[in-house]
């Protein structure tokens, strides 16, 4: 019984290795089937963890490049799982230890893509809904976790304008009223949406009909300090 038990393995391990062998030659033949070299070295691993096909030379050549088609082909799924046993079988080479990094990033930036998404079609289902600052307030995570990942996406642009817009209208009426501090405060709440000139532009505004109102802002250091870190945040 053992004795075939073993005729079994050793035929089977034979089978295999000439899969394997087909493959890294890039051959087509009856032997190779529909199995992928992943399936292949698999069952060769369970059948003998020793055997001198899994330290084969050949076999980074062969996992970069089943890694790099997946990649290519946008299965980023099917290349972590060849690159998952590339690791296993090779754990200390180091080209394949950099696709494994061009994966990670693909990933990432497949995720990101996808959060982009997602964000901008919920922004773009509020789109009739924002009319005032309260509206944009409402909405500001939204847009600043879009601007951190599409700076130049369109809507964006569209949305800034129109904030703007509703910006300008509330803090000119603020100052028309000569509520100082509160323009201070709406100013230092938005900047964060506006590029550094354009705030810098406001701020000048508001400075110089302070001045002419004879109006001295208490802690105007700490807030244009606050100002300034509000405006760095996006830009």
């Amino acid at each position: 019984m053992g004795n075939e038990l073993e005729r079994r393995r050793a035929q089977e391990l034979d089978q295999l290795t000439r899969v394997f062998t087909a493959w890294l030659d890039d051959r087509q033949s009856s032997a190779a089937g529909n199995e992928s070299l992943s399936d292949v070295l698999q069952a060769i691993r369970l059948l003998d963890p020793q055997h001198p096909t899994l330290r084969d030379p050949r076999l980074v050549n062969s996992f970069a490049a089943q890694a790099r088609a997946a990649m290519d082909a946008g299965d980023l799924a099917k290349a972590g799982i060849i690159l998952k046993l590339a690791a296993e079988l090779l754990p200390r080479d180091q080209s394949l230890a950099q696709l494994h990094l061009q994966l990670a990033e693909g990933l990432e930036r497949g995720r990101q893509d996808r959060l982009a998404l997602e964000l901008r079609a919920r922004l773009d289902a509020e789109r009739g809904s924002i009319n005032s600052l309260a509206d944009f307030r409402r909405v500001q995570n939204d847009l600043m976790m879009l601007e951190s990942l599409r700076p130049q996406d369109s809507m964006l642009k569209d949305l800034r304008w129109q904030l703007e817009q509703s910006f300008l209208s509330d803090f000119d009426q603020l100052m028309t009223k000569q509520h100082w501090q509160e323009a201070e405060t709406l100013l230092v709440d938005f900047a964060r949406f506006f590029e550094i000139p354009y705030v810098i532009a406001q701020r000048t505004r508001l400075s110089d009909a302070e001045k002419a109102n004879n109006f001295q802002m208490p802690a105007t250091q700490s807030q244009r300090s606050l100002l300034a870190a509000r405006a760095k945040i996006i830009n």
